[in-house]
């Protein structure tokens, strides 16, 4: 158990029930480790511990630290129970792909596919920056350094727009987060590798109105963004929009999140956290709307990058949703694991 934790706010301690044998059942205690209090992964990893608190056996508590590269050791090593990650850093870290990894991480266990981020540019609702090609010369977030995926992520994002970093003025950030800060204090024009509905964005909108820009869906500019970051697309803004965020017909740079684990994890403790993402999607979403991409037909993924853990292939199995294809790419991905 981490010392830096945060309880769940609503999150209900359950005594262990008794079986139709007599015998209590087993209960688990579990750390999801995410992104920083802020983002929208820790927003998710509040929501997901709370329900799992409440209706399972598995005792969840949520707590944000750094960027991937500081969750995917803990969880890795054991030391994490769970975490949120997006598909493209876990597989990187997975076969140990530089520069964000200088070492395989070949424990990590996909629990279940997840929700769609979504990012873009953040700008203020009163600047001249309209289009993409508005922020050559203009002060832009980067660097990232706490948190590399965002560092691949917002030059995907810039080259989506046709320029280069040697066009813009760089604000250095540790992550996204203080990206969207910086443009509230107006340190920066813009801030990259900024998520819908992160709970940042809703502060500093309070404070300074805020919009998102919309990126470029041309088969070139989506062309020059998936040479940057392969797993990602370019897609229209999912889920309900906030209106004065100028989102609902923005374009947005896509991709997958997992709910990330350790090989060696209790298989009763994974099928207790896939039955409630199973069935209880309507409570999850009144917690966080970012469930309303976490739905039945996408937790089993044939597009995986890393092996799913045997309890959830299982559970898929059990469920009739487990393919040939998804088989296929799980046993690929387990003699990478060897």
């Amino acid at each position: 158990m981490f010392a830096k934790t945060i309880r769940l706010l609503g999150a209900v301690l359950i005594l262990a029930t008794p079986t139709a044998q007599g015998i209590a059942a087993e209960e688990y205690k579990a750390d999801i480790a995410t992104l920083p209090a802020g983002s929208l992964a820790h927003g998710v990893g509040v929501a997901l511990a709370g329900v799992l608190s409440q209706k399972t056996q598995v005792k969840a508590i949520a707590a944000g630290y750094g960027g991937p590269q500081v969750l995917v050791p803990l969880v890795n090593q054991g030391k994490a129970t769970f975490s949120l990650l997006n598909a493209d850093d876990v597989g990187s870290a997975f076969r140990g792909l530089a520069p964000e990894y200088n070492q395989t991480h070949k424990n990590l266990r996909l629990i279940s596919n997840g929700y769609v981020n979504q990012v873009s540019v953040l700008v203020r609702k009163d600047s001249p920056i309209r289009s993409m090609a508005d922020l050559k010369g203009k002060r832009v977030t980067g660097v990232f350094s706490a948190h590399k995926t965002c560092a691949k992520l917002a030059s995907a994002i810039i080259a989506n727009g046709g320029i280069t970093w040697d066009e813009v003025k760089v604000v250095p950030v540790t992550s996204t987060v203080p990206a969207v800060q910086a443009v509230g204090e107006g340190r920066a024009d813009a801030a990259l590798c900024a998520a819908i509905d992160m709970a940042v964005i809703k502060e500093v909108n309070a404070q300074v109105p805020v919009r998102f820009l919309s990126l470029d869906n041309s088969k070139a500019a989506t062309e020059r963004t998936v040479q940057v970051f392969g797993p990602g697309r370019v897609a229209k803004a999912a889920g309900v929009i906030p209106t004065e965020l100028d989102a609902a017909n923005a374009f947005f740079l896509e991709y997958d999140f997992y709910l990330v684990g350790h090989d060696k994890l209790p298989d009763a403790m994974i099928t207790q956290v896939l039955d409630v993402l199973w069935n209880n999607n309507k409570e999850l979403v009144e917690y966080h709307k970012q469930f309303l991409d976490w739905t039945q037909p996408r937790m089993a993924s044939v597009d995986m990058t890393i092996p799913y853990h045997p309890a959830s292939v299982a559970f898929f199995k059990a469920k009739g949703v487990w393919t040939a294809a998804m088989e296929a790419r799980q046993q690929e991905l387990l003699a990478l694991a060897k």
